[in-house]
């Protein structure tokens, strides 16, 4: 903090004088006397990029996003933040760093949750259902459509992670294969209409790669 403080005012200096003089004064003259006498004899700023730790920026974005999913999936259910509840419940997609202990205990006291844990699979939190975007594939695949929705119906009921899988594809912007009488077809990720249905007991919010659940 002191860092912080000390460095912006120094920044600031040339666009609010008297204030950063102030603190100048209280900051850095009121510890070191032999500090420049005035904020504006102190030299500006200067990049520090090897003080920036990634990991760290890296774990409390991935928190403030665990966080801003939980407060939607509480709004969306309508759970007053003031209401503790049992349990956070959190998957990661892709992600190399979970939140560390401390950033954790923040999730839990912003979230008001007295546990957060996290799950391998998302289908934990979520039911998947495949659509068939009707006004795109109607013109293209005619008749045959109703046997395409029967096919992601399959693929959205299939094994544990089948449905998973292909969402995360179709969320990056891929395609997904079917096949119809021993054909197959593909269908491009504009074309196809992804529901998510919370599990029986939570409110689920996700985004990129992130799903949240509270009990």
């Amino acid at each position: 903090l002191y860092a912080v403080l000390t460095t912006l005012c120094r920044m600031l200096a040339p666009f609010v004088p008297f204030v950063t003089e102030v603190m100048h004064q209280n900051l850095v003259r009121g510890i070191d006397p032999f500090a420049p006498a005035s904020v504006h004899h102190a030299g500006w700023p200067q990049a520090e990029p090897a003080a920036g730790d990634e990991a760290l920026l890296e774990r409390m974005s991935l928190a403030r996003e665990v966080v801003t999913l939980g407060h939607s999936a509480r709004a969306g259910s309508g759970i007053i933040l003031r209401q503790p509840l049992a349990k956070a419940l959190v998957h990661l997609a892709g992600r190399p760093h979970q939140p560390d202990d401390e950033a954790l205990a923040l999730v839990r006291e912003e979230l008001n949750v007295k546990e957060v844990a996290f799950v391998s699979q998302p289908e934990e939190l979520v039911q998947y259902h495949l659509l068939p975007d009707n006004k795109v594939l109607g013109p293209r695949l005619g008749e045959r459509l109703g046997a395409i929705r029967s096919a992601l119906a399959s693929l959205s009921e299939g094994t544990a992670g089948q449905a998973a899988a292909a969402v995360e594809k179709l969320r990056a912007g891929l395609g997904l294969s079917v096949e119809l009488d021993g054909e197959k077809v593909e269908l491009a990720a504009n074309e196809v209409i992804v529901r998510e249905e919370p599990r029986e007991g939570l409110a689920v919010a996700s985004e990129r790669g992130v799903t949240v659940a509270v009990e």
